[in-house]
Formats: structure tokens, sequence, C-alpha cells
């Protein structure tokens, strides 16, 4: 579970500040929630709060739990090191043994050779694949998803979503994502701020029929002034 308690939140985005919550209390207590906009940078910061990579102006967030790092906006990993490096570093994070882990690592990727290379000289798929099947090395209680759930590379895809629901059973699933038909199967708890509230979305696929997609815009790092927190 993750609350809200008197939340004020506001990013910077193209040289300004975006208001999203305004002393905004709410409980994601839901086993599938959603959060919903036609503006990607909301979902993005939004799911950033959650996580703890961004921090509000006021209020706590509270985390009852282990909550997973942004699966898919902030891959934890585009080094000048090797996967297996990676991997190490993960296990040490979160005290798992690295020979089952890189195993598992190695069954998710289509070119598991490349993990003994270095990441920076990784083809763009591997590196995606690596992203999204690391995060499924620690077990969390809370997985916080801010991506795809397929992918154009149809075998990872049907390891990464076998994996996914092994891992999310019985566990909190937030997520943010623009590919609605996948989302709806998952029957979630939508809402969507408004106002500086949050409020439950009826009907997700009429949601999106209305939305306005809007392009991918990086939120920018925040000022002094925007307390932020990197994941490692």
């Amino acid at each position: 579970m993750i609350g809200l308690h008197e939340v004020d939140f506001a990013v910077r985005a193209n040289n300004r500040y975006l208001p999203l919550l305004a002393g905004e209390n709410f409980s994601f207590d839901a086993p599938r929630m959603a959060i919903l906009s036609d503006d990607d940078k909301t979902r993005t910061a939004l799911i950033w709060l959650l996580c703890g990579r961004l921090h509000p102006q006021h209020g706590r967030v509270l985390r009852k739990g282990l909550v997973s790092w942004p699966i898919g906006t902030a891959a934890p990993f585009r080094a000048n090191t090797t996967g297996d490096r990676g991997i190490r570093m993960i296990c040490d994070l979160y005290g798992l043994r690295f020979g089952p882990a890189r195993d598992f690592m190695a069954h998710m990727l289509d070119e598991p050779d490349q993990l003994s290379h270095n990441m920076l000289a990784w083809p763009r798929d591997v590196t995606l694949q690596f992203s999204y099947a690391i995060s499924l090395l620690p077990r969390f209680d809370i997985y916080v998803l801010d991506g795809s759930l397929r992918f154009a590379m149809a075998e990872f895809t049907a390891r990464w979503q076998g994996a996914f629901a092994e891992r999310v059973a019985n566990k909190q699933l937030i997520i943010s994502t623009t590919q609605t038909r996948d989302l709806i199967k998952i029957e979630p708890v939508a809402v969507t701020p408004i106002a500086g509230r949050l409020a439950l979305v009826d009907d997700i696929l009429s949601f999106s029929d209305n939305a306005s997609p809007s392009a991918p815009q990086p939120i920018e790092e925040p000022t002094d002034d925007l307390e932020h927190s990197e994941l490692f």
C-alpha cells in the first residue's frame, strides 16, 4: 500500500512548473491500480513520486512494503560496465544470490552472451530487455510499472509477461501505460489527476479514446526547491 498524506506536488517541465497535487490524501490500496493521463509527463511524475524518485514539496508519501523502482521509465543501468556486473550490483543491494540471478537473466534475453559485454556497446533491444528483466530479480511487495506490457520482440514479450505475471501474483501492481487494451485486461482501479486531486476513472477505454496523445517529453531534473532522490 502507498498512501499520500496532505501532499503538494509539482514538477518542472518545459521551463515551467506543472502542479499535479494540492493537499491530496489518497490511498493506493487496491491490488491493481492504474494512473491515467493524456500527458506523458504527468503519468511519469506521479509514478516517480510513488516510488520515491521524486519527493513532494509538502506532505508525506507512506509506503508499506518494498516498492520497485519505476519499471520502464527509470532503467537502472546504462553505464560503462558489463551486464554481469550490473546483475551483481542488484544482488548486492537486495541480498540475492548471483548464480540464480544470472541464470534468470540469461534465460530472459534473446542474446544472453551480451551479459559479459559492456552495456554501452549493446544493441538497443538488449538494453531494453535487460532493463525490464532485471526489475524482476528482487521480490518486491509493490511493483510499479510505467511502460510497456508488450514489445516488438515477440519471444521476449512472452518470456517477460510470463515472469512478470508470476512476480505480481498476490502482490500489488500500480501501472501507467498507453497500451489501453492490455490495461483493461488487468481490471485495475484507475485514477487521474484533476484540479490537484486524484479522481477515479469509471471507464478506462472511454478515457483513452477521449484523451489527446502527447509526445513523450522528459521531466527535467528538479532545481534546489524541488527535492529529488536517485534510485541508485
